[in-house]
């Protein structure tokens, strides 16, 4: 948003945009040349369904990445012993694709999620990079421990995807692929009964389970825990600043031991 001669707030577009520099690498080593030498802030643009968001709400980026030329795939696929999905692949083509049966569960929650336009169009990196606390796919893929494979102006790098939201934003990186661990045969439950004000996913693998808790106003909170009837004493611990005008902390807990043993139920035939 801007603020006009009149003082009133109006929305942004790319219309009113102030010049940037422009980089299109076609290979990896390229892309990590553009992230060197990109002036700040940088602006990554894949399918573009996110980041005319971000300057319709005031986002100026002094260079723009295009990364419509790079030799990179958008494959979904098994192997060693990890489901990987490439950061181009649309949320369409993930949900049509035969490896989600991998984790039971999987499909039906990727299933839930976004608009027909976005789920065509949209990326997983798009997703996940826009660090935005309304998108649940990083609610998801939290639950079922991934990791994201990063390429950054130094190195490539892998990290849990729980840290994608410290990245330090003067430091731009671009997300190649997210990999979920197949061992444990993880399963999940993914419910967003009560969104906006609050989702909550599920897993088990290895013996134990993971919760992620998440409202539109806050980055997902994480408890890991193997006794299933201690689950609702975890969800107890979740943090005072989850309160807000719409619900407040105690609701939260409430609704979430409720939605946590309705999961258990569901998720039972798969443990």
């Amino acid at each position: 948003m801007e603020l006009s001669a009149y003082d009133t707030l109006i929305a942004c577009t790319p219309s009113g945009l102030p010049g940037f520099d422009l980089f299109v690498p076609r290979t990896v080593e390229e892309l990590r040349l553009a992230l060197q030498t990109a002036d700040q802030p940088v602006a990554i643009y894949a399918a573009g369904t996110d980041i005319f968001a971000q300057f319709r709400h005031g986002f100026r980026p002094k260079s723009l990445i295009s990364t419509k030329e790079l030799q990179l795939s958008a494959t979904i696929e098994i192997g060693d012993d990890a489901l990987k999905i490439d950061a181009g692949a649309t949320h369409d083509m993930v949900c049509k694709h035969p490896a989600l049966d991998e984790i039971p569960g999987l499909r039906i929650a990727y299933s839930m999620i976004a608009t027909t336009r976005i789920r065509h169009r949209g990326t997983l990196g798009g997703n996940l990079m826009a660090r935005n606390t309304r998108y649940e796919l990083s609610i998801l893929l939290t639950a079922l421990n991934a990791t994201a494979d990063l390429v950054s102006k130094d190195e490539a790098q892998s990290l849990a995807l729980t840290e994608l939201w410290d990245l330090d934003p003067s430091k731009p990186v671009y997300l190649k692929s997210v990999s979920i661990p197949l061992h444990g045969k993880p399963s999940l439950d993914y419910r967003r009964d009560l969104r906006p004000i609050a989702t909550q996913a599920l897993a088990t693998g290895n013996g134990g389970y993971r919760l992620v808790f998440a409202t539109e106003y806050h980055r997902p909170w994480v408890a890991d825990f193997k006794d299933p009837t201690l689950g609702a004493q975890h969800i107890e611990r979740l943090p005072e600043d989850f309160g807000n005008a719409v619900a407040g902390v105690d609701w939260l807990r409430s609704a979430g031991a409720a939605l946590l043993a309705r999961q258990f139920t569901r998720l039972e035939p798969a443990i």
